[in-house]
């Protein structure tokens, strides 16, 4: 398995995902615990945002890690972590469920399922694997008390349920209430006592949900005072993918991988055991759900949210589900068949990878580009004033964001932003504005009202914006990192300044000051997530302690005992040995006298 997990792990190591669509703007957060852990305000996006908008787990992991490793590569070794302890969570459920054979089975399909892969060098959505890692965690436990009542168990239930939750809000919000009647439904099964279970599930429902409740309580502070009506922005998971070969590629084939191959055994097998049915209605509701606005279940379940919910997440957690039970349906078979299924599955997961999920990969084309506009940025006093950015990209405007302490109104994370323009607009981001049917309108009124937000620096990378700059005033100024306009390159990034006359304040003279927080938010958000994950940890790691401290006394005790014995007893009589006599009181030869 150790194997295996490595196999699995290898590729965040090995393959650049600096360049994944949103893996930058989760390094920008993670840099803001770096630089103050426990504030609450955020300046560089938006003119300002709450951090409290977003789970803090994983971005302070990124955070600590990114003190010894730097910013790239805490990413890669937190993901590379994150990705073999899939494989473990997956046959640890798939054993507590199913017994002792269903992990082998569970870890061989876990290599060929592509949905952990795809969703960190693609997508770079880093906490929401790290929540599924912790729920799945969360779940063993869960079934591991209610079968047997261990209190450690429940304790690691709660605890982990409110690390996953700590890492990603819609996986607290969903999955984690959806594994909980998972783990009833499989444990109901086994129960001969329905009022001891219930009572056993009452409580563990209880602490979960305290566990769940401290760490979200900044979050829901934010949801209730700062959360403000706003437009859905377009999203391919709640399109027909189906009618798109490259969307089908990436939503289907890639988030599904050998998964989608077995669903039908998994499935039939799964009907077949009582104590899988639970796991069935879980891994076919969250099937359902993830092609999202294809079935009206999403407008019945998340009424006010459906239009705003991305659905990948659905399947990322159904085919993990599906694994569970591919890893049931193979546990009887032989040796060599299940070697047979490692080749056909390695196979499947090599092809996945380089045929589906490298290929889709955005690049971080010309890290030069950032690097000229966070030189310019950084040149005398041109970071006192505000910046926009066309035709960045979100990922080198969340990266330059990050190297840069000058701030933009514009910004990658849409739930954040409070300009009533912005969210009202539909759109995601200003700079990749033409994507969008409402973009054009938008980044003229910018170009418009900017200057008197403090908007100085236009940086575009797109030439289909000149015509409108000219228009609306602003003067080109240079090509930054390539000199002269002239020598315009692929690297040039255009630098428009707003237009002469116009009286630009600096962002410190435009910048509102921060709403205030209650007062215990702060060190709620800055303590309790990592506190509850290494109480966790602390408490799964107690068996394994006590097992290498008892086994090193019993092998120091077997030293002992192999020692010859020492007669060590003052005054003791030890009488000479006879003669024909050795050492350990056996007769010897007797040696004939001359």
């Amino acid at each position: 398995m150790m194997i295996l997990a490595g196999l699995a792990a290898a590729p965040a190591l090995l393959v650049a995902w600096d360049g994944s669509f949103d893996l930058q703007y989760h390094l920008l957060l993670a840099d803001h615990y770096r630089a103050s852990w426990f504030a609450a305000w955020e300046p560089r996006w938006y003119g300002g945002f709450f951090v409290y908008c977003y789970p803090p787990l994983a971005h302070q992991l990124l955070a600590l890690l990114g003190a010894f490793l730097g910013p790239d590569g805490a990413a890669r070794v937190l993901g590379a972590l994150v990705l073999g302890g899939l494989v473990f969570a997956l046959a640890r459920l798939a054993s507590i469920v199913a017994g002792d054979n269903a992990p082998v089975g569970a870890t061989i399909i876990a290599l060929g399922w592509t949905a952990p892969w795809l969703f960190l060098l693609v997508w770079g959505q880093l906490p929401a694997v790290v929540s599924l890692l912790l729920a799945l965690l969360a779940c063993g436990s869960l079934v591991r008390y209610l079968d047997g009542a261990n209190a450690r168990d429940l304790v690691l239930w709660a605890l982990l349920a409110g690390s996953s939750a700590a890492a990603h809000h819609q996986t607290g919000f969903f999955l984690v209430p959806l594994l909980l009647l998972v783990g009833v439904g499989t444990s109901a099964v086994k129960s001969r006592l329905p009022s001891v279970l219930l009572r056993r599930a009452t409580g563990a429902a209880a602490l979960a949900a305290l566990c769940c409740l401290v760490v979200y309580v900044p979050h829901l502070w934010w949801l209730i005072t700062q959360d403000l009506p706003q437009a859905p922005i377009p999203h391919p998971s709640r399109s027909n993918y189906f009618a798109d070969p490259f969307l089908f590629s990436i939503f289907f084939v890639g988030v599904w991988g050998l998964a989608a191959v077995i669903v039908p055994f998994a499935l039939v097998h799964g009907a077949r055991n009582r104590r899988m049915w639970a796991i069935v209605a879980g891994a076919v509701l969250c099937g359902i759900l993830s092609f999202g606005t294809l079935t009206p279940l999403p407008r019945v379940l998340f009424p006010g949210w459906w239009e705003w919910l991305t659905y990948e997440r659905f399947g990322l957690w159904s085919s993990a589900l599906t694994v569970v039970l591919g890893g049931s349906w193979l546990r009887n078979i032989g040796r060599e068949l299940s070697l047979v299924m490692l080749l056909c599955a390695g196979a499947t997961g090599i092809g996945l990878l380089f045929g589906v999920v490298l290929p889709a990969r955005p690049h971080m084309a010309q890290d030069a580009v950032v690097e000229n506009a966070r030189q310019f940025l950084a040149k005398g006093s041109n970071g006192d004033w505000r910046y926009l950015t066309l035709g960045f990209g979100e990922n080198r405007l969340s990266r330059l964001s990050r190297l840069t302490s000058a701030t933009t109104v514009d910004g990658f994370y849409f739930m954040a932003r409070r300009d009533p323009v912005l969210r009202a607009s539909g759109i995601g981001t200003i700079d990749g504005a033409l994507q969008y049917r409402r973009g054009i309108e938008v980044v003229e009124h910018y170009l418009r009202v900017g200057p008197a937000q403090g908007v100085r620096w236009v940086l575009s990378m797109d030439p289909r914006w000149e015509a409108r700059l000219v228009d609306r005033g602003w003067s080109f100024l240079e090509c930054a990192g390539t000199g002269p306009r002239a020598a315009s390159t692929a690297e040039c990034v255009q630098v428009w300044e707003a237009p002469r006359g116009s009286s630009v304040p600096t962002a410190a003279e435009v910048q509102e000051d921060a709403p205030a927080v209650p007062a215990g938010l702060a060190l709620v958000w800055g303590v309790m997530p990592l506190a509850e994950l290494v109480t966790a940890g602390a408490i799964a790691a107690g068996p394994g302690v006590q097992w290498v401290r008892v086994r090193f006394a019993r092998r120091r005790s077997t030293c002992q005992n192999d020692l010859p014995p020492i007669a060590a007893s003052r005054g003791k009589d030890i009488r000479p040995l006879e003669r024909g006599a050795n050492s350990t009181g056996t007769s010897a030869a007797r040696i004939p006298e001359r």
